[in-house]
């Protein structure tokens, strides 16, 4: 191989290497994921080595606001944010959705693009994700709450659990695929009570 074809291969995978794809966000942070591209390099294919670590979905112990985790029982899940939101004088924010959700992605990346709004929420509620999949619809849990005709879905509890209002988060919609800043912040406004 010549050198300057080595050169090539070696500027070509230390350009890959650079690249950034985030289509996840996790807690409000980016999370990598793993993707390879091939190159055609002197008449053959050039696939750098190039695994980034999967997306969580599975979260610890007392983490029950950064993942849809279908481990996760989500009694329990609501028991710590309730302690948590009357420790603070908080109300809680109830997300109802999963991995597989691409509108749930889309809340996550909006509220990580758009931080006026992520700390209106941090600031009046607490997080609990709540998840519904394949692998665990949470029926029993769900069924106290009124019926979800689509995810992800909103429930705004107060710090006692006892629902205060609930939203379709398609009504929070703005242009270009993703959330409405103005309608975002209204509706947490208007939830946050006190």
């Amino acid at each position: 191989m010549s050198g300057s074809v080595q050169n090539i291969m070696d500027a070509i995978k230390n350009a890959i290497s650079l690249w950034k794809y985030k289509p996840y966000i996790v807690d409000g942070q980016p999370v990598e994921v793993g993707y390879s591209v091939a190159y055609i390099v002197d008449g053959k294919a050039f696939v750098p080595s190039y695994n980034r670590p999967a997306p969580p979905t599975s979260s610890g112990p007392d983490d029950y606001s950064s993942v849809y985790d279908y481990k996760r029982n989500p009694a329990e899940d609501l028991e710590k944010a309730k302690a948590d939101a009357a420790k603070a004088h908080k109300r809680i924010l109830m997300e109802v959705g999963g991995t597989w959700c691409s509108w749930c992605t889309v809340m996550d990346r909006f509220y990580a693009e758009h931080p006026a709004v992520r700390q209106l929420r941090d600031d009046n509620f607490v997080l609990l994700k709540v998840n519904m999949s394949a692998k665990n619809e949470n029926a029993t849990f769900l069924g106290q709450y009124p019926k979800i005709p689509g995810y992800p879905w909103i429930f705004i509890l107060d710090a006692d659990g006892k629902l205060v209002t609930s939203k379709n988060t398609n009504e929070l919609e703005g242009p270009g695929s993703t959330y409405s800043d103005k309608r975002f912040s209204d509706f947490l406004t208007s939830a946050k009570g006190q």
